[in-house]
């Protein structure tokens, strides 16, 4: 089938935070230049990795590494990083598997109680239509429950995206000292005779020689991009989001101390 690629690069509405443009695209074979274009393909997959999450169990990260692990044979990763080698899942929008072991999800509090909560029209009760964040209404959102005053709600809220937030930067700047620290040793590891194939370095001989290394920085990436992708900066599940940031941390620092 044939399908339009996408890219963001020619979209002025995406900026990074000093309003330069941003220029990356998830799959660059989207897009030529600065431009998407049509790209053949056999079919655009989706795959729900739910397989290792047991019903009425809350979701744990390590039940994606026993699925991906499980079907490497058949569908081994999203895409090579450039710089390591190591094949990466790239995790999309996450968003009920956190929120699954959550508080929310343990007292039955479901995504329309808080996205969609009720709203008065006339002397009708009806949902919200427009699916959104509970800090733009939290008397509909949250006072239905909870008693405290809107900004004690808030506060509440920001006090914990904050905390999760600074262990995703710690995950972030953990597996970019990593990224480097590998990208450097390949490029030492290629200079060497044995790692080389007619006089050239051979990416296949020095991924194989830096196995666990890769295989660290795919997990400790797929912490680290879960918590990011999956949008409510940990809070639909805090202790969870930070516990797997955490681990990015210590798995980026591991693969560091096996590159020595």
């Amino acid at each position: 089938v044939k399908v339009m690629g996408e890219t963001i690069v020619d979209d002025s509405s995406k900026k990074w935070w000093n309003g330069t443009q941003k220029n990356y695209d998830e799959y660059e074979f989207w897009r030529d230049g600065n431009k998407a274009k049509e790209i053949e393909t056999d079919g655009i997959v989706l795959t729900f990795p739910w397989g290792e999450w047991k019903k009425g169990q809350p979701f744990r990260i390590e039940m994606l590494d026993d699925y991906y692990d499980k079907v490497r044979g058949v569908f081994g990763a999203d895409f090579t990083h450039k710089l390591t080698g190591a094949q990466i899942i790239k995790i999309q929008h996450p968003e009920s598997e956190l929120y699954s072991g959550g508080v929310h999800a343990a007292n039955g509090v479901s995504c329309v109680d808080c996205h969609m909560p009720y709203v008065r029209e006339g002397a009708k009760k009806v949902t919200q239509h427009n699916i959104t964040s509970p800090l733009r209404d939290i008397n509909s959102a949250c006072k239905s429950c909870h008693k405290q005053s809107e900004d004690y709600l808030k506060a509440q809220v920001l006090d914990i995206q904050n905390s999760v937030a600074h262990d995703q930067r710690t995950a972030e700047y953990a597996i970019v000292s990593l990224i480097m620290d590998t990208k450097k040793l390949r490029d030492e590891l290629g200079n060497m005779e044995k790692f080389q194939s007619d006089g050239k370095a051979d990416a296949k001989k020095i991924s194989e020689e830096l196995k666990e290394v890769l295989e660290l920085h795919r997990k400790a990436q797929m912490r680290a991009d879960f918590v990011n992708a999956e949008n409510s900066t940990g809070f639909h599940n805090p202790r969870e989001a930070s516990r797997m940031l955490l681990q990015a941390v210590d798995m980026a620092r591991m693969g560091q101390t096996k590159l020595v």
